[in-house]
């Protein structure tokens, strides 16, 4: 699994995270919790964002996505 791969939160991460959830007895734990998690997901929505504004996507013959440098 390369670094960029794991910007974005992994099914287990998410199963971890609800874990969590069930064993907190404050808000706060849980707004922290939220707050951590929506800021993974942030950081992977601006690499994107970033990627994207640089290429173009595309669909292979294959149907995996393609990147292409727009010019």
């Amino acid at each position: 699994m390369s670094d960029v791969s794991k910007t974005l939160p992994s099914c287990d991460d998410i199963k971890a995270y609800v874990k969590q959830l069930q064993g907190c007895n404050k808000k706060e734990e849980v707004e922290s919790m939220f707050d951590s998690f929506k800021h993974r997901c942030q950081v992977y929505v601006n690499l994107v964002f970033e990627t994207l504004w640089e290429r173009r996507p595309f669909l292979t013959d294959s149907g995996y996505l393609g990147l292409g440098a727009s010019r």
